[in-house]
């Protein structure tokens, strides 16, 4: 397991990168600060009403923030307004690689008339896309069939969707998989050439797995991050975070009274950032998960990525900034 572990790894630092996806796109440029001068929270207005922010990704002087509505948000970090929007996305998370946009999501792919399969009626797909971060147009889809694999956590003909979440760095797609009577597992694989590829999810060539404890019920993975220095971290939801040490998962952290993380950020170094979904920013200890800082963030939080020395949050109707200290 330690192996499967470590080919993650070198797989997501294939090109020097040592955090999250969006660190081996363009400098953001301008000045810095220009930049600090706007840090903090903003609220925005999604391009549909009842819409929620799930996710962020930056490259140069623009953020890109996936919405629950299959869409995508183009921001104007010089600005903090919205510039444009992509549609009919499956945009749950989203990573810069290689100059492209990726996003990963769920996306019910049933076909009028089509027979109800396991989970009564749709046919649920996560898909990851390489956009154009320009115009959104998708030059590469990977489609990953969940419905038979779902199938067989139940036999009364209803499933529970799992939580999935999805990195992408230096070519490698990792997935992180929790559904409560499925095994927990990163799944890790180099994406396709072909311009679209459609795969069984527990089918996927070259895929590397590594599973994650065992598919227990007072534990999820609602995100994760990987680093050379500290290996594969896991935002637990509500039951803190976790560290996969070889064929082991350990409780790094024990969450506190109301404490949700879903999201996480190594950049290999003596600390962690963690978003807590109830508004909070928390800069850990890496070794030990203690609190070192924590901000108040006005908002219900989804999504953290850090790029030249700024971190930014997705809320799920704004964006927050942060300086870092160096």
């Amino acid at each position: 397991m330690l192996k499967l572990a470590a080919l993650i790894v070198s797989a997501l630092l294939a090109t020097g990168c040592t955090a999250d996806a969006g660190d081996d796109s363009t400098p953001m440029g301008g000045s810095e600060d220009d930049l600090t001068l706007r840090a903090g929270y903003k609220s925005l207005r999604t391009a549909r009403d009842q819409a929620v922010y799930t996710g962020i990704a930056v490259d140069g002087q623009s953020a890109y923030l996936a919405s629950n509505d299959r869409t995508i948000d183009v921001v104007s970090l010089k600005t903090l307004k919205r510039t444009k929007t992509f549609s009919r996305i499956a945009a749950e998370a989203l990573s810069f690689d290689g100059g492209k946009l990726v996003a990963c999501g769920m996306r019910d792919d049933s076909p009028a008339g089509w027979p109800a399969p396991p989970s009564g009626g749709m046919a649920n797909n996560y898909v990851v896309s390489f956009l154009d971060p320009s115009s959104g147009a998708v030059g590469k889809e990977i489609v990953l069939k969940l419905e038979t694999y779902l199938g067989t956590s139940s036999s009364d003909g209803f499933v529970d969707l799992p939580n999935m979440s999805c990195k992408v760095s230096g070519g490698t797609i990792t997935i992180g998989f929790a559904q409560e009577k499925l095994q927990h597992e990163i799944v890790s694989f180099e994406a396709p050439r072909a311009d679209k590829s459609v795969f069984d999810f527990r089918e996927i060539p070259g895929a590397t797995r590594t599973k994650v404890g065992k598919a227990r019920r007072d534990r999820t993975i609602t995100g994760f991050a990987i680093s050379a220095q500290n290996g594969l971290t896991l935002a637990a939801g509500g039951y803190g975070i976790d560290r996969v040490v070889g064929a082991t998962t350990k409780e790094l952290r024990k969450a506190e009274p109301r404490e949700h993380f879903v999201d996480l950020w190594d950049g290999g170094g003596a600390t962690l950032l963690a978003v807590d979904n109830d508004g909070a920013l928390l800069t850990l200890d890496a070794k030990t998960g203690k609190t070192l800082e924590t901000t108040e963030i006005p908002d219900w939080l989804e999504g953290v990525t850090v790029r030249d020395g700024f971190a930014f949050v997705a809320g799920r109707k704004g964006i927050f900034i942060k300086k870092l200290a160096r």
